[in-house]
């Protein structure tokens, strides 16, 4: 293939562009990702589930509140991120930005707890 020429044949990366505009891969196969996995939550009764649902509600809550805060200070520069570092050199803390949870990195959300703590 040469570029710039006449040649009006697809380059070969464009090839399967349609299975990528919608977001399937007909060489995956869903059932293959699952392999193995165990919806541990499914397994329970009913009771039990509602049981361990309330018993990690604060745990959920505190979760949802730490990552709402980092994205703030993160995103917003105008308010959040001065008074994060007001706070942290009222308290005699390094000044640090919280790690946001990413969902393409496994730890994140360990590593954001953490940060979380100490501070």
């Amino acid at each position: 293939m040469v570029l710039g020429g006449d040649d009006d044949s697809i380059p070969p990366l464009a090839y399967d562009s349609d299975d990528e505009e919608d977001g399937t891969d007909d060489d995956i196969d869903q059932d293959d990702e699952d392999e193995g996995e165990v919806d541990e939550l499914e397994v329970l009764d009913t009771g039990a589930q509602e049981k361990l649902l309330q018993a990690t509600q604060e745990v959920c809550t505190t979760l949802t509140k730490v990552c709402q805060l980092a994205f703030a200070i993160i995103h917003s520069t105008n308010i959040a991120l001065p008074a994060w570092r007001q706070a942290c050199q009222t308290h005699r803390l390094p000044i640090c930005l919280i790690p946001h949870d990413v969902v393409t990195r496994w730890d994140s959300t360990y590593t954001m707890m953490v940060f979380a703590l100490k501070y």
